[in-house]
């Protein structure tokens, strides 16, 4: 059980080796500790683990710097928690 500082220090090879459980079970402080450099890091495996609510509460730059390939993780329950600011911060190969 680490918490959202030590989520935060994590490296990128460590975000990376999280499973999908870890990823699912974070909470959304735990994933907002979490840096545009990490995220750059996330499978579509992982992000499709993520739960609604979870994409919901995610930083609009954080969401922006998930990889083209990992967004295509998300499934259409994910799609539907998109806010319209978080939707606006993606780019054009993104969306």
């Amino acid at each position: 059980a680490l918490g959202s500082d030590q989520i935060g220090a994590l490296t990128t090879a460590q975000v990376a080796s999280l499973t999908t459980a870890q990823i699912k079970g974070m909470g959304t402080d735990d994933l907002n500790a979490l840096g545009t450099d990490q995220f750059k890091v996330l499978t579509s495996a992982q992000v499709g683990a993520m739960t609604s609510e979870q994409i919901k509460a995610l930083q609009t730059e954080d969401l922006a710097s998930i990889n083209t390939a990992a967004l295509r993780g998300m499934n259409s329950a994910q799609l539907a928690a998109l806010t319209t600011d978080e939707i606006v911060a993606l780019n054009t190969a993104q969306a």
